[in-house]
């Protein structure tokens, strides 16, 4: 089965007020949420949310990379790194002072 973004959904029919019928019908009408299926703006902000889990993050990072999108640092002095280990261990010979603030 493909990643998911989120679990998926069950939909229920409702009315014209909005509320839920008591229908009989066999067919149940599902929601699936998968992550190739969801926008680019959503896994981003997903990835910078600080609720999101870490294993989450990299399920986001690996789609968002798939789809051929790169990822980059931005430092506090406005400079963009690509989200390497390379890219980021050059930056941190180059400016050993800063990175004593980072997490």
């Amino acid at each position: 089965m493909p990643a998911k973004f989120k679990p998926s959904e069950r939909e229920y029919p409702k009315n014209a007020r909005g509320q839920r019928m008591n229908t009989q019908t066999p067919v149940k009408k599902w929601t699936h949420h998968y992550l190739k299926a969801q926008s680019v703006q959503t896994l981003l902000e997903a990835i910078n949310s600080d609720r999101t889990k870490p294993k989450h993050k990299v399920k986001y990072r690996n789609e968002v990379e798939r789809r051929g999108i790169k990822l980059m640092y931005v430092m506090e002095d406005g400079t963009q790194i690509e989200r390497t280990s390379k890219a980021l261990m050059d930056y941190a010979r180059a400016n050993p002072q800063e990175l004593i603030n980072v997490r």
